[in-house]
């Protein structure tokens, strides 16, 4: 939510290459919130200890595909895109995880 705050701002100033930094540092902050708190669920519940950027890269991906998705629309739009994209990537890690675990 604070880069889409910070993307309203930054749409004011016409100022293409802050506004061009915002794109890129908007994915790897959401991402950032994916992993910690999935870093925090696993320490709380105690069930695996994964590393945060073993766990960053799912998000990362995802978000980053989400903002890509949405940039044609603006950047109000990018904090849903990297939303929906980020959550799925998020599950399809732990659906690779159980499945692994299945499988073993």
């Amino acid at each position: 939510m604070v880069s889409m705050g910070a993307f309203i701002q930054v749409s004011r100033m016409d100022n293409a290459p802050l506004e061009a930094v915002c794109w890129i540092l908007s994915p790897l902050m959401t991402a950032a919130g994916f992993a910690t708190g999935i870093v925090i669920f696993e320490i709380l519940s105690k069930t695996r200890r994964t590393g945060f950027f073993r766990i960053f890269l799912w998000p990362l991906i995802g978000c980053a595909i989400g903002a890509g998705a949405v940039y044609w629309f603006g950047p109000m739009l990018i904090v849903f895109g990297m939303f929906v994209a980020g959550t799925v990537s998020v599950a399809l890690r732990e659906f690779i995880i159980s499945f692994k675990k299945i499988k073993s």
